[in-house]
């Protein structure tokens, strides 16, 4: 990171990989998803359940069934969860590859300027004013600046010499945007 009196830059390259990870994250954030999540479970629980109250009753209520259908239930409830995410997961990636992402990876320069965030990349360049930066979210991995509920400016945090500067930087667009919503 470059600093000037008003002026901060970092140029960093982001990948698919980088945008599978905001998808999935995103997503697990999402009270929309979680509810649909747990829909999910919910209807395969009650779809095991009415299948096998049928298949009791038709075999005269063996103990088999329900004892089998009971263990059918039990890893619904384990794995539903699991195996949406791996559904979702391949969904995501195979919505990545479908076509090439020249805005979103590559290298790229962010800067952060008096009036919002400057960024060049391969196809071109934007502009963002802090008033639109929604706000600032720092994980493991990534500075986020959101601009929306599913659009971000993602820098990984492997971009920074190390975390200091990483959370320095999160704290600079956060006081810019602050500012600038104030």
């Amino acid at each position: 990171m470059t600093d000037a009196t008003d002026t901060a830059e970092i140029t960093y390259e982001l990948t698919d990989n980088d945008l599978f990870w905001f998808s999935m994250h995103r997503m697990e954030q999402s009270p929309f998803v979680r509810r649909q999540r747990r829909t999910f479970t919910v209807q395969i629980v009650a779809g095991l359940a009415m299948v096998g109250a049928g298949v009791y009753v038709v075999t005269e209520r063996s103990t088999v069934v329900l004892i089998g259908y009971g263990v059918a239930i039990a890893l619904a409830l384990l794995f539903a969860d699991r195996y949406w995410l791996w559904v979702t997961a391949g969904r995501v990636r195979k919505l990545l590859r479908e076509a090439p992402n020249p805005t979103m990876v590559g290298v790229r320069t962010l800067r952060l300027t008096p009036e919002g965030l400057d960024t060049e990349y391969t196809a071109g360049s934007s502009h963002t004013k802090w008033s639109a930066v929604e706000r600032v979210e720092t994980t493991a991995a990534y500075v986020l600046m959101y601009v929306g509920a599913t659009l971000a400016h993602i820098v990984p945090r492997s971009a920074f010499p190390d975390d200091a500067a990483a959370t320095k930087f999160a704290a600079e667009v956060e006081e810019r945007r602050a500012a600038a919503t104030a």
